[in-house]
């Protein structure tokens, strides 16, 4: 009986496993001669730029809204090679076979999908492939609007500047993303996301280095809508455990399970022995560096520092897809290059940065491709329950109700600074001097409004411009003319300085209010704040006990108050 013929423009995949065929490399290898050759042309320069015009105009990117195309521009191959390779994938993978693969009813597990996102998806049809990876046939937005109204319907997130929950331990965008392809409108729907991960999974994402990096690439070819519902069912397969396709993406929201990947990391790799890579590891211990380090930074780094963006656009579908075996498989690839050119490193402080800069240089269809050919058993990760799900997240965006002292980015600014215990609650006014009176005896009035365990916040406003005051565990009520300490109180000063001080450990002179006195923070020099019974005027000394300075500019440390507000904070 005949055998029958495959289609001419469909793909056989019952041959194929890791390797393209003999044919397949053949062309390619005689596609780089070519290449290579033509590299040498004197009109190179000419026959670049009809590249880079083709490329530049293709719809993907024309109508991308959130790619820097400047550092996308500066960070792919030449254009003849970056035109080169999509148009080898498009060969491949043509219009109809797109079509029908789109058209399965799982494309998850069709074995098309695996050879794509294997061989390298091509730019114009990453966007569909990621919708189609997590199952997401229509979008939402009210899930996305939803969020965004309850999180920011009080706040500019212009003004939050670098307030945002990255989850990498560091504080500012520079530390946590030190190269990306976003521009600005990008960089700022890359901080709202990040802001609505952290309320969705409120003491769940406490630490995921990478997960910046991998909002930062999807957002290259989703908008805000499509990359929150991706990000969403990211996360959510990861809590719940193995989907139905059993693959895990080992996204990690604690230092500790983090720590538990590069141990997996490293046994796996250790499990590939050569001579050669035992006279690496050598070589890495005489110069007392840690390979777990580099492990680590590819991780954290998601490669972004590792691979131009052609290796970036094959890495994103290929993790989705393989989940984190494809971070195992490449980080062994990337050392095997390493230590087949022999590469010497005699500074470990250069010793990172140096592996990034040779990465670039490799061929990055030859570092997936042997990629594949790695089989590791992944060792299950270990986690440690206790304490490791639920430790606390310190970002928190406040309702701040009334008044009129600080402004949006002060309020934020502030929020920072306070303890766990004051950030987690909203801020209500319940006493304006300008409206309630310049009367102390009004503030202690509120007893018979509120508890006396209402968390308070007590800000004031100078005729200069000062602005200062202390958040306090209990009401301001009379001490019964002694000093009382509060189970938790901090002082803090807005202007000219945004600063914090904590109490002394060993001092009770803390807090004295009858009708005529208020003093805070008792000192030898004097009170941090002391008000007369009209709270028009006041005095400010430094060195008490809170080690504070004198909270006003005035030298000698009185100060006239324009403003005073009292906050319950619940």
């Amino acid at each position: 009986m005949k055998k029958k013929e495959e289609p001419k423009n469909e793909i056989n995949l019952k041959e194929w496993e890791v390797i393209q065929n003999k044919e397949e490399e053949k062309s390619e290898a005689q596609a780089k001669t070519i290449f290579y050759e033509f590299l040498l042309d004197e009109d190179w320069d000419k026959t670049e730029n009809l590249y880079k015009n083709r490329i530049l105009n293709e719809r993907w990117l024309k109508e991308n809204k959130y790619l820097d195309k400047n550092t996308f521009k500066s960070n792919i191959p030449s254009y003849h090679y970056f035109d080169g390779h999509i148009s080898n994938l498009k060969k491949k993978f043509t219009e109809k076979n797109f079509k029908s693969l789109y058209s399965s009813s799982n494309f998850f597990s069709e074995p098309n999908t695996k050879k794509l996102c294997y061989q390298g998806v091509p730019p114009k049809f990453i966007h569909r492939t990621l919708l189609e990876l997590f199952g997401i046939k229509e979008i939402n937005e009210k899930n996305y609007n939803k969020q965004y109204t309850i999180i920011f319907k009080e706040h500019d997130i212009k003004n939050l500047d670098d307030y945002v929950p990255y989850f990498t331990g560091k504080k500012t965008l520079k530390d946590s993303l030190p190269f990306h392809y976003l521009n600005e409108e990008g960089i700022l729907e890359l901080k709202i996301l990040l802001w609505m991960l952290n309320e969705t999974y409120r003491n769940v994402i406490i630490y995921c280095p990478y997960l910046i990096k991998i909002i930062s690439l999807i957002l290259i070819f989703c908008n805000k809508y499509e990359t929150y519902e991706i990000l969403c069912k990211l996360i959510d397969k990861e809590i719940k455990g193995k989907d139905k396709m059993g693959v895990k993406q080992r996204l990690k929201f604690t230092q500790k399970e983090n720590a538990l990947i590069i141990d997996s990391i490293e046994t796996c790799i250790n499990d590939v022995n050569s001579k050669k890579k035992t006279e690496y590891y050598e070589n890495l211990k005489k110069i007392n560096f840690d390979k777990r380090k580099i492990y680590q930074d590819m991780l954290n780094d998601f490669f972004i520092n590792y691979f131009n963006f052609y290796g970036m656009i094959r890495l994103l579908p290929l993790y989705f897809l393989q989940g984190f075996k494809s971070f195992y498989r490449l980080i062994c690839s990337i050392e095997n290059e390493i230590i087949e050119e022999e590469i010497k490193f005699s500074n470990k402080e250069e010793l990172i940065n140096k592996i990034r800069e040779k990465t670039k240089k490799f061929e990055v269809d030859d570092i997936f491709k042997n990629s594949l050919t790695y089989k590791f058993k992944i060792n299950k990760i270990k986690e440690d329950k206790e304490g490791s799900s639920y430790e606390s997240n310190e970002f928190y965006l406040p309702y701040f109700k009334g008044g009129n002292i600080l402004t949006d980015y002060e309020i934020i600014h502030l929020w920072e600074l306070l303890p766990t215990e004051y950030k987690i609650r909203n801020a209500s006014i319940i006493y304006q001097a300008t409206k309630d009176g310049y009367n102390l005896p009004n503030i202690l009035e509120l007893e018979h409004k509120y508890s006396k365990n209402t968390f308070i916040l007590l800000l004031i406003q100078t005729t200069e411009g000062d602005k200062f005051g202390f958040v306090n565990s209990n009401l301001l009520v009379y001490t019964d003319n002694h000093y009382q300490r509060p189970n938790s109180t901090y002082l803090f000063t807005i202007k000219p300085e945004l600063k914090i001080y904590s109490p002394n450990v060993d001092s009770d002179e803390i807090l004295f209010i009858t009708s005529k006195d208020f003093i805070f923070g008792n000192g030898p020099n004097g009170p941090a704040i002391q008000l007369n019974q009209d709270i028009m005027k006041g005095v400010s000394y430094g060195g008490g006990c809170f080690n504070n300075p004198c909270l006003v500019s005035n030298p000698e440390g009185q100060f006239i108050i324009n403003k005073l507000e009292i906050f319950k904070l619940e």
